[in-house]
């Protein structure tokens, strides 16, 4: 069912909606203001709030070269009066400050120091004419400008002992040329003059450095002098008179002599190499070669291309086996023919002889020989190697035994090695069949014997130092031995702490000296065995151990030894 408001009531109640929309606005349309049309108001124009100067610019630049003209500072507005008093210079520096609408001139009263660096300050409390504050200081750096000279040379003035293939730099204390390229270095001012003259290539490696490369080097032990003169920057400046450097350069020496060795070739030639280069002249004079009863070997003299090594080549070769001096007096000068050799040098040679034989192992002669010795052969002079093995021969001879050996060309030894018997005199003889490396050959056989003596004697075990053995089975380990009056063999028991000093990280050390401690308490079983051999001959011992069966492992160990001589050898034995 749909509820229906009537008509008069709907009336009513829309009536009264409107009188509670308009009746609270009636207050407010009666106060308000009704504008009156074509009536002028005046408005006052917002103020605006002024700025604090600002520094445009400088003149001369901060960071720049100052030639104590009036300094300059441009702001963006101008500047009160009073902003004067803001200026300071460090180092103090008297002078007049004046403003000038919106710059600020300082006028130094006297020149300022050339090279100084001057601090100018122009304080936070200078103010624009309107009568705001800088806030922020304003400071520069000027460098008072020195007169054009040179700082420094090198070589520097009254050195010595410069050397030859040196170059000149000049080096000014500000730029003198333009920055150009290369090929522009030809329109450049060339500021030196040297005397005695040099011939070279002068250029700038910048605008201020000059550099002088001389083309076949500086003379040697000469005094020379430079001057710097006319040189005027792009600026117009120029040097307030010419820079005078005086230096002498260094008296050739003898850097070395090739061959440099005591031995050299009959057929050498020698090169002798000098510090600079030289006048080939005197230098060929006051070289001599000259052999030991003073007779002067001739020859050709010869230089290389720089004049700095002259090589000597004998007309003839130099006997085998002679002996020569060689010498170079100080009355060799240098390529300028002033000065002389610092000093003299000389160097004594010898010439490879013809050859022979040196010295042998074992000597001639020589008895009780170790059977094991190498036999070898030292000559005198390097040999053909091909044809010294096949020249030594040995007697009796070798027919059924392995012969090794070689010839060492380093030390012109050949070695031979040979199971040699015991008791024996062997006979080497080297042939005359071998040559050296000029044709020459031995003048004669040579020949040598010795006399072995008995072999060395020796006890070793078949068995690694370190292993294990069955308690179930018979313990055998096979021993050779040698030239020994008895074999004693001990078997000893070892604390678990001594097994593990015997196989810790310093075994090797531990076992060199190694004795068995309490020996009496902790030995289990010894033997000696007598020789079933004679002399000189290798025979096997077994040696049969006694074992005990046990419950848990036992470290053990065998030191034996034989009675004559005295050798012994420590060996482990894990027991179980």
């Amino acid at each position: 069912m749909r509820f229906r408001i009537p008509k008069p009531v709907y009336i009513f109640l829309l009536t009264l909606l409107l009188l509670v929309a308009v009746i609270p606005m009636m207050p407010f349309q009666a106060n308000a203001t009704v504008m009156q049309p074509n009536r002028a108001v005046d408005v006052a124009p917002p103020t605006q709030n002024a700025l604090p100067p600002v520094l445009l610019s400088t003149t001369p630049p901060d960071g720049t070269t100052w030639d104590g003209s009036p300094i300059i500072f441009t702001f963006d507005q101008p500047l009160a009066a009073e902003s004067e008093a803001a200026v300071t210079v460090n180092p103090a520096l008297a002078g007049a400050v004046s403003v000038e609408g919106s710059t600020l001139l300082f006028t130094p009263d006297d020149a300022p120091t050339p090279g100084e660096r001057y601090t100018f300050t122009v304080d936070g409390d200078a103010q624009s004419a309107a009568g705001v504050a800088l806030g922020n200081p304003v400071v520069i750096t000027l460098v008072a400008a020195a007169p054009l000279t040179v700082t420094s040379t090198q070589p520097s003035n009254g050195s010595s002992e410069v050397a030859t293939d040196g170059q000149i730099v000049l080096v000014f204390n500000r730029p003198v040329v333009e920055l150009t390229g290369l090929n522009e270095q030809s329109t450049l001012p060339q500021p030196l003059t040297i005397a005695p003259a040099v011939a070279g290539q002068g250029e700038w490696l910048n605008t201020s450095i000059y550099r002088f490369k001389p083309t076949l080097g500086l003379a040697g032990a000469t005094e020379y002098t430079l001057t710097v003169a006319d040189v005027t920057t792009a600026q117009g400046e120029s040097l307030a008179e010419p820079v005078v450097v005086q230096f002498t350069t260094a008296a050739p020496i003898v850097t070395g002599v090739s061959p440099n060795m005591n031995l050299v070739a009959p057929d050498s030639a020698f090169a002798v190499t000098f510090s600079q280069p030289m006048d080939p002249a005197s230098s060929e004079a006051a070289f001599t070669v000259t052999a030991a009863d003073g007779t002067a070997v001739e020859g050709a003299r010869a230089w290389d291309q720089t004049h700095t090594t002259l090589t000597f080549t004998p007309t003839q070769w130099l006997d085998f086996g002679g002996t020569y001096l060689l010498t170079l007096s100080t009355d060799a000068q240098p390529a300028s023919q002033q000065g002389n050799l610092r000093e003299a040098y000389t160097q004594e040679f010898a010439v490879v002889p013809l050859p022979a034989i040196a010295g042998t192992v074992p000597e001639a002669g020589a008895t009780n020989v170790p059977p094991e010795t190498t036999v070898s052969i030292r000559f005198n002079t390097p040999l053909s190697g091909t044809t010294v093995l096949p020249n030594i021969t040995v007697a009796p001879m070798l027919t059924t035994t392995q012969v090794y050996s070689y010839y060492r060309e380093y030390d012109n030894t050949a070695e031979l090695s040979w199971f040699k018997e015991s008791q024996t005199t062997y006979t080497v003889t080297v042939g005359a069949g071998i040559v050296d490396l000029y044709g020459n050959t031995l003048s004669e056989p040579y020949t040598f014997t010795f006399t072995t003596g008995d072999h060395s004697a020796f006890v070793r075990m078949g068995i690694e130092r370190f292993t294990h053995f069955s308690a179930y089975t018979e313990t055998r380990i096979s021993t050779l031995y040698r030239n020994v009056s008895s074999v004693d063999a001990r078997l000893y028991q070892l604390p678990l702490a001594e097994t593990f000093k015997l196989t810790g990280e310093n075994q090797w050390d531990t076992w060199r000296n190694y004795t068995v401690p309490n020996p009496e308490q902790n030995l289990i079983w010894e033997r000696s065995y007598a020789p079933i051999v004679g002399p000189n001959v290798t025979a096997q011992q077994i040696l049969t151990l006694p074992m005990r069966r046990v419950s848990f492992w036992l470290p053990a160990s065998i030191y034996w030894r034989s009675a004559t001589p005295n050798i012994s050898h420590p060996l482990r034995i894990m027991q179980r």
